[in-house]
């Protein structure tokens, strides 16, 4: 879902968010999305790849 939302986001914005925090601001996610379920992070690279970490 939330590489979907990623994917979204340059189409409004003409570029890629920067963090996953600005998916937050700007109304592209909840706060509770940004945490994969188990406690890992969740992380946006320079190209719009979503990285989820495993803690």
């Amino acid at each position: 879902m939330v590489q979907g939302q990623v994917q979204a986001y340059p189409i409004n914005n003409e570029k890629f968010p920067d963090s996953i925090e600005t998916m937050v601001t700007d109304g592209y996610l909840r706060e509770d999305e940004t945490k994969r379920p188990g406690g890992g992070d969740i992380t946006i690279d320079a190209e719009g790849e979503v990285l989820v970490s495993e803690t």
